[in-house]
């Protein structure tokens, strides 16, 4: 006789049943487990998407009178399905990147809209010189040392300020 403790028989459908009301594994998604024409297609429509940007932003271009100078970067907006076509164009005031954006549709290619940092509309024009200023995109290197030195000279200030309200404070009689 066996005394040996015996395990109950595996039922099947009990891990099914209880693992029922659990979402499925998420699937992976790295390049290992893809197909290469996947990524022959994909590539191909993103070539297609940026050829449909650029013929928008030339169009754009040839109506009010930029120099396109440079197609920098191609970014992606999932929730909107749309592809941003940034380029440094005559517009611009910035020095180190280009702050002109074409919105193209990401199914079809069809022309979303645009943006223009200047000549466009009198807040963008504000903003887009603010935030050039800010940074030290303009003026080249001149800009950015006298930026700097006068940035260095209000924490100067700053401090000898704290200093000096410090040692008056030590001499008051209460």
């Amino acid at each position: 006789m066996d005394l040996r403790p015996r395990r109950p028989a595996l039922d099947p459908g009990l891990l099914r049943r209880r693992l029922a009301h659990l979402p499925p594994p998420p699937r992976r998604r790295d390049a290992r487990h893809r197909p290469r024409r996947f990524w022959t297609r994909w590539a191909k429509a993103w070539q297609i998407r940026w050829r449909a940007g650029g013929q928008h932003l030339e169009v754009l271009a040839q109506n009010r009178d930029l120099t396109i100078h440079a197609l920098e970067r191609f970014a992606y907006t999932p929730h909107k399905n749309a592809l941003k076509l940034m380029a440094r164009t005559s517009s611009d005031v910035n020095e180190r990147f280009g702050e002109t954006w074409v919105y193209v549709d990401a199914t079809d290619g069809a022309l979303l809209g645009h943006y223009l940092p200047t000549g466009e509309a009198v807040g963008n024009t504000v903003t887009t010189w603010l935030t050039s200023l800010h940074i030290a995109a303009v003026g080249g290197v001149g800009y950015r040392v006298i930026a700097t030195v006068l940035g260095l000279a209000v924490i100067l200030l700053s401090i000898t300020g704290v200093l000096i309200w410090w040692r008056k404070r030590g001499h008051r009689i209460y």
